[in-house]
């Protein structure tokens, strides 16, 4: 009895220290997120210090090209890959563009089904969509000159994956979109500037009590 009491209480120190184990290591794995996300803002504000919004790499244009054969996902993809390399407004422009085509190939794909491209377009939005999204919202003239070029660059070159032409009128309406959100962000520009700084600062102090609380333990 003694013998299996010492085994069990081993047993309990073993599991216990693989669950402090474990909560360090998802303590590091959350202070590094938020460690980035702080870097977009720093990153946005100096950016915008030193170059005009929109402001794209010419090999941008080159990975657009390039891209247009394949499925929607190689996008999102790209964009992962830019997003890792700081390359934000690259990876921003590269973002609409999936989006757009993505949304489009959705629609227009007669074997579309919803649990497998419904499901994985919502879910590559929605985690690369967060990251753009911080860093567009940072700077309201950036994020209007970023959606103005993936619309030009989607109305002047056709998806050669799936052509508009198998449905004009969706392609054309969906652009039209675009142009509602640029006109949308133009009009109202000092009340999104203002709505979005608050956003920021929301999310700075979230960031910075989620840190405060990681570094005590």
């Amino acid at each position: 009895m003694i013998i299996k009491k010492g085994f069990l209480l081993i047993i309990a120190l073993f599991c216990s220290a693989q669950l402090i184990a474990q909560s360090k290591k998802e303590l590091a794995k959350e202070k590094k997120s938020l460690l980035a996300y702080k870097r977009i803002y720093a990153y946005s504000d100096s950016i915008s210090k030193i170059q005009s919004p929109g402001l794209l790499q010419k090999d941008v244009f080159r990975i657009a090209d390039s891209l247009n054969r394949f499925h929607p996902l190689s996008y999102f993809q790209k964009v992962v890959e830019l997003l890792a390399q700081s390359k934000y407004n690259e990876a921003s422009f590269i973002y609409f563009l999936g989006s757009f085509r993505y949304s489009y190939y959705n629609y227009t794909n007669p074997d579309y089904k919803e649990s497998s491209d419904g499901a994985l377009f919502s879910s590559l939005s929605v985690v690369t969509g967060e990251v753009v999204g911080m860093y567009l919202r940072s700077n309201v003239d950036n994020f209007i000159a970023i959606v103005k070029q993936s619309a030009d660059w989607n109305a002047k070159n056709d998806y050669k994956f799936l052509s508009k032409d198998k449905n004009p009128q969706k392609y054309q309406e969906m652009l039209d979109g675009l142009t509602k959100t640029v006109t949308d962000l133009e009009k109202n520009k000092e009340e999104f500037q203002e709505q979005y700084k608050k956003e920021r600062e929301n999310n700075l102090k979230r960031f910075d009590d989620a840190l405060k609380r990681i570094d005590k333990h």
